[in-house]
């Protein structure tokens, strides 16, 4: 069982990374020093200190707390009886950056993505991230198939990759081209993606051929 004294450690370290979040979708990587990331929490750099012996540390635990909250909202992409499709959707929707909130943490995510190819940790955390993701919408496509939604030659796996891919280039031009991309356009895209993804078979990921 968790003492007091972890769970408000636990919250200080969540406060931090918060704090690394703001500060990151603002100013970019570079500004989130211990002492700034210290002043945009309103704690002392020596708490954040206690933590994290450095930058490098605290960016990895803040990009792993981003990775929670994303992890979160996609797990309620898994299969559930109703329409199937509509749900994936709406799902995989609240991934787009379409408030202030969510327009930050993609601003992070892009940060982040480039720090991943100087850092293994965080390109691994990465990884492990596209692959639970297209774990996750495997499950509802095949639910999708159980239903009737999706052709039942629809290898799973490669529509999941292929969704990934469409949502994680989504997800880019929204969050930098909000004038050409809006909202509405946003949602619609996406669902268009997962119907065309749900109803014609594409090669897989590992394959060499070209996507039929």
């Amino acid at each position: 069982m968790i003492t007091a004294g972890e769970q408000a450690s636990e919250e200080r370290k969540r406060q931090v990374a918060e704090a690394v979040i703001s500060l990151v979708a603002r100013e970019g990587l570079a500004a989130a020093s211990i002492r700034r990331v210290a002043a945009e929490a309103g704690v002392s750099a020596g708490l954040v200190q206690r933590y994290f012996r450095t930058k490098r540390e605290l960016l990895r635990f803040a990009f792993s707390h981003l990775h929670d909250a994303t992890m979160r909202r996609l797990s309620e992409v898994g299969p559930r009886t109703g329409d199937v499709t509509a749900r994936l959707v709406d799902s995989l929707s609240v991934l787009l950056p379409l408030d202030e909130w969510r327009r930050a943490e993609a601003a992070v995510w892009l940060a982040f993505l480039a720090e991943t190819q100087h850092d293994p940790v965080l390109a691994r955390a990465h990884e492990d991230a596209t692959r639970l993701g297209r774990e996750l919408i495997a499950e509802a496509v095949r639910a999708a198939q159980r239903t009737g939604e999706a052709e039942s030659t629809v290898d799973a796996d490669s529509a999941a990759a292929l969704v990934m891919a469409f949502l994680d280039g989504l997800v880019t031009q929204l969050a930098t081209m909000p004038g050409l991309c809006d909202a509405d356009w946003g949602r619609r895209a996406l669902a268009a993606a997962v119907e065309h993804a749900l109803r014609h078979p594409v090669s897989s990921p590992d394959d060499a051929g070209e996507l039929t």
